[in-house]
């Protein structure tokens, strides 16, 4: 794999930060069809262009997981994984790869990263124990320019370690890895540091077909505010209910997402910003952009959906009830990543200590629990604040970006026709963003724009309902 235009992985500055994160690998001698590949064949290449690399060919985004099948397993290899998970052992190749996505797409992401990802021998762990552990200091003080390109590769480990790439020393290897996006003056990847890594499932926001969601229960919450400084059109503080469970988008929709559905849908959109990282929240979108977005992955998701759910823009009621919780919460949030097996899982409760609260964590001042008041001039990753989550674990629902709703704008906002679309009302957006002041990111706060206008603050999320029409 080596050419000749390329930095050979052995002498790039850059190369300790893929040896220190894969020098302990799952093993993957331990599965019958999984290839120990060699470290050189790897990273023949410098390994920010692996990283890129990497990131094409699907290691971390995983919407080409049936080509990696393909390409790594035989047909027989391919039929006995169908066969453990009761799939049709018919057809070639790609048609049994492509059934085995569809029935267990995070069982066949973990099959894949290992395969493209860890590639490793012994001579790569010697190689690390003579490095010195200074080496990404040393090299950013000598090469001011290198900066942007360590940094790219750190958060594409940290990503890779959160996808499931990496064995049992993830969180030893994590720690590192927050350490030196630190030193180098950068925001981590994950914003809690006592976060514990049994915690960090389902915490990137990942690709289109790894999204996260948090469960929202049915029953009874508070609408609107009687905070003193609230604007009119957020009051009267009120009692609603929903008498459904859905599930709502952990974190705002990506540029990495949106991206995709750009890429893969042919829909006409081109207002990328430099400077916006994959993982921070998409913006400068339309309120039609973001229908444009949830009609066309319900098709994408086709028998990944729950029974009788829909993929929509959330409701001012849902939005506010994921914000604030409802006056009975889960102990523990229920989130699962990709595809959901269960529309209205099971779950324990407690009372709701806060159901009137302002903000989303709480009543307690929004610094360092959200991207407001200036804190970063811009967006940020939408899951550096895990201070500043939802009783039910939703992210980023304060600061960052304002987000779309399907609500049609109501002065007094009412509950009833409240999820009907129209194409042409006003709409409103909820969850302030990076500019906004003071502690105005409640959980009550709106704005409405018209449906085709892009404000650069202008963001969303997506819910899957099952009254999406009502």
């Amino acid at each position: 794999m080596s050419s000749s235009h390329h930095t050979h992985w052995s002498n790039s500055p850059l190369h300790l930060l893929l040896l220190r994160t894969f020098a302990r690998p799952r093993p993957l001698a331990e599965h019958p069809v999984l290839p120990v590949g060699e470290w050189a064949e790897l990273l023949s290449e410098a390994p920010d262009e692996a990283a890129d690399r990497f990131h094409r060919d699907g290691a971390i985004t995983w919407e080409r997981v049936e080509a990696v099948l393909v390409e790594q397993f035989s047909r027989e290899q391919l039929k006995e994984l169908a066969r453990e998970r009761g799939v049709p052992v018919s057809g070639n190749k790609a048609s049994l790869a492509a059934a085995l996505v569809q029935a267990d797409l995070v069982g066949m992401r973990q099959l894949a990263a290992p395969m493209k990802v860890m590639r490793l021998t012994a001579y790569g762990l010697g190689l690390l124990e003579r490095e010195p552990t200074d080496v990404l200091a040393r090299t950013v003080a000598a090469q001011p320019a290198q900066r942007a390109r360590i940094v790219r590769v750190l958060r594409f480990l940290a990503e890779a370690l959160v996808a499931g790439a990496i064995g049992s020393r993830g969180e030893e290897i994590y720690q590192w890895l927050q350490g030196q996006l630190r030193s180098l003056g950068e925001p981590e990847p994950k914003a809690a540091q006592d976060e514990s890594w049994a915690t960090l499932s389902g915490s990137w926001p990942g690709g289109i077909d790894e999204i996260s969601w948090c469960y929202v229960p049915p029953g009874k919450f508070y609408f609107g505010t009687d905070h003193p400084d609230a604007n009119d059109n957020e009051r009267p503080l009120r009692p609603m209910e929903l008498d459904y469970g859905f599930w709502i988008g952990r974190f705002p929709v990506t540029v990495r997402q949106f991206r995709q559905f750009v890429q893969l849908s042919g829909y006409k959109w081109n207002r990328w910003q430099e400077g916006d990282g994959e993982d921070h929240p998409i913006r400068y979108v339309s309120w039609s952009d973001a229908i444009a977005f949830c009609e066309w992955l319900n098709r994408r998701l086709r028998g990944l959906k729950p029974s009788g759910f829909r993929l929509t823009l959330p409701s001012e009621a849902e939005w506010t009830k994921a914000a604030r919780g409802g006056l009975r919460i889960p102990w523990q949030p229920v989130i699962q990543q990709g595809r959901l097996g269960s529309g209205h899982p099971q779950i324990a409760w407690i009372n709701n200590p806060l159901s009137r609260r302002d903000h989303p964590w709480g009543n307690e001042p929004t610094t360092g629990r959200a991207n407001t008041n200036g804190y970063a001039n811009t967006t940020t990753l939408v899951n550096q604040f895990s201070a500043g989550q939802s009783p039910y674990g939703v992210m980023d629902m304060a600061g960052n970006v304002w987000e779309w709703t399907r609500s049609s704008w109501q002065e007094n906002y009412q509950l009833e026709n409240d999820g009907a679309i129209d194409t042409e009302a006003w709409h409103t957006l909820r969850g302030t963003a990076w500019y906004t002041t003071g502690e105005r990111p409640r959980c009550g706060v709106r704005l409405r724009y018209i449906p085709y206008s892009r404000p650069d603050y202008g963001g969303f999320r997506i819910v899957l309902s099952p009254l999406s029409d009502r």
